[in-house]
């Protein structure tokens, strides 16, 4: 898994690296025991995240397919979010708002609500950084898929878990 990607970030073949990234991400969706921990510990994440950055937006293809990435290993363990959101994973998330793509503002939505489910803390972070207002913006008066409107639900009901944050 990560050789190949090594040997494609070489290259800098965008289109390389979009099946690479997606053969990853098909790797780490559909198997009984997905190897998140492999891909999670690998030096690849940073690289990864690096390809959600605006500059890469017109890469459609390998910005959905490096935030879906995201999104699964945001579902993962406690230490594995903490780690996403070291590298940044909320700030990011939230710049692929900005993306015209709905798949790529869909798994930034999931990303988002992952990290929102795992802890308090980081819902709390979630809520301090305006992300109610953001979300809401992201779909209001537009004309979205409906699986955008249902993804942008359960983030809100990850951001309204209890214990609620005191503000006071």
């Amino acid at each position: 898994m990560t050789e190949t990607f090594n040997q494609a970030l070489k290259d800098r073949d965008q289109q390389f690296l979009a099946q690479i990234c997606e053969n990853i991400r098909i790797e780490i969706s559909l198997t009984n025991n997905p190897p998140i921990e492999i891909l999670a510990k690998s030096k690849i994440v940073p690289d990864i995240i690096s390809f959600l950055d605006p500059t890469y937006f017109e890469y459609e293809k390998l910005v959905e397919e490096c935030s879906w990435i995201l999104a699964n290993i945001a579902s993962g363990p406690s230490d594995y979010v903490k780690s996403l959101i070291g590298l940044g994973a909320i700030d990011i998330a939230l710049g692929l708002f900005e993306c015209k793509s709905q798949k790529v503002q869909e798994n930034a939505l999931w990303i988002l609500s992952n990290i929102a489910g795992e802890h308090t803390d980081y819902r709390d972070e979630l809520l301090m950084q305006d992300v109610v207002s953001k979300s809401i913006n992201l779909v209001a008066g537009k004309n979205v898929e409906v699986y955008l409107v249902e993804t942008l639900s359960w983030l809100t009901a990850n951001l309204c878990r209890k214990p609620y944050p005191d503000y006071a």
